[in-house]
Formats: C-alpha cells, structure tokens, sequence
C-alpha cells in the first residue's frame, strides 16, 4: 500500500498506476483543497454549479480498485489532466501548489521506472521521517517486494481487469495479514489462481501452480 500513498502538505492522497500513469482518489484531492469533512457532498454541489464538470464527469472519473490497509477497495479516480479539470471548479489558493505537485509525483513515477532502487530508497527516507527503527523498515520493504513480485506474476497470467486483481489482492491479504484460511478463501484463492494457470498452459489443463495453491 506504501506505492499507493502519497503526501501533499501533510495530508495523504491516494493513488494507483493505472493504464501507464498515476490515477488519483478524488475524494481525497477533494479533501486537502477544500477541508472539506465530507467530500462526497462537496462534490456533488460542485457538480451542480459546473454543468460542464458535470456532463464531463464519466469521462474524467473511473472507479478503480485501490490498495488500503482492509484490502482493495472500488473508488472514484482520476488522471493528473482530470484532476486539473476538476479543481478548476474549486475556489482554493491551493491549486497551483497541487499542480506543481502532481506533476512532480509523474516525473518521480518515472524516475522509479527507470530506477526500481530509488522506489525504495524514498520509501526507506519516509519511514525514517516518521520514527520507524530500521529493523521495522528492512522487513516492511521485503514485505513489499515480494508482494510485488506475486502481482507481476498474476499480471503474466492474465489478470486482465480490476475486478479480478482485487479478489485476488483480497484473498491474498486475508490469509497473509488476517490469518484467515478458511475453506471458502482458500477455495476462491485456488480457484482464481488455477484459471490464470489454465490460461498460461492451455495444453495441460491438470497444470496447477503450487506457487499459488498450497
């Protein structure tokens, strides 16, 4: 989830990459210009003063599945070119400041492409800022990776849309972060994961994947 947060004058937006580029909760870009406590209404009474925005909106808005400490979660999300449409419709002196910035966080997105180790020398650096000891950090940044690389190993075995990786991040973290391995989790965990392996062996439907399955 570490990836999937970022911060903007102390407060934390949430993000996730999403067709080859950062896609922001808009709730959240909501929240730090406005102080809005509730940004659900905020937005829907800026909907009803910007019958542009409005008309617009499906277009700029995608719900995607998101990272959170519960497992992925469906929210409203939106490109760096959505969000500054949007916060055209917001009378903040904060605007600018958050242009400036999520440009910024596109320019280190792909700074850490280039250069994975940069990904967690600046994950390593917010840590520390926040008091974690160092032992704490080596094992959240080892947890990470291997998260990590189980995702890309689900992306080669076609997990094609958001729907499927959340049920899959989901029951990953029931039985990695919650202890649950109940029948009904790890029989949806196998069986999503042999679909993908059926996919990736078509010739051998008895091929399951014990990497997944035990």
């Amino acid at each position: 989830m570490e990836k999937s947060l970022a911060v903007f004058e102390g407060k934390e937006i949430r993000k996730v990459w999403h067709q080859e580029e950062w896609w922001f909760v808009v709730e959240d870009i909501i929240s730090v210009l406005t102080d809005s406590k509730d940004s659900k209404q905020y937005i829907n009474k800026m909907r009803q003063r910007d019958d542009q925005l409005s008309q617009g909106w499906v277009q700029l808005v995608h719900t995607l599945a998101v990272p959170t400490l519960g497992g992925s979660q469906q929210m409203n999300c939106s490109n760096t070119e959505g969000i500054f449409r949007i916060i055209q419709s917001i009378p903040s002196s904060k605007t600018e400041p958050l242009k400036l910035w999520l440009a910024k966080v596109g320019y280190e997105r792909v700074q850490e492409i280039q250069d994975p180790e940069l990904a967690q020398k600046r994950m390593k650096e917010l840590y520390k800022a926040k008091g974690y000891s160092e032992d704490w950090i080596e094992k959240r940044v080892r947890g990470i990776a291997i998260r990590d690389e189980l995702t890309d190993e689900w992306k080669k075995r076609d997990v094609g849309t958001e729907r499927e990786y959340a049920i899959l991040e989901n029951a990953r973290w029931l039985r990695t972060k919650c202890g649950v391995n109940n029948n009904s989790s790890h029989f949806l965990f196998r069986k999503l994961a042999n679909r993908y392996e059926s996919r990736r062996f078509p010739a051998n439907r008895n091929h399951r994947s014990q990497k997944f399955c035990n």
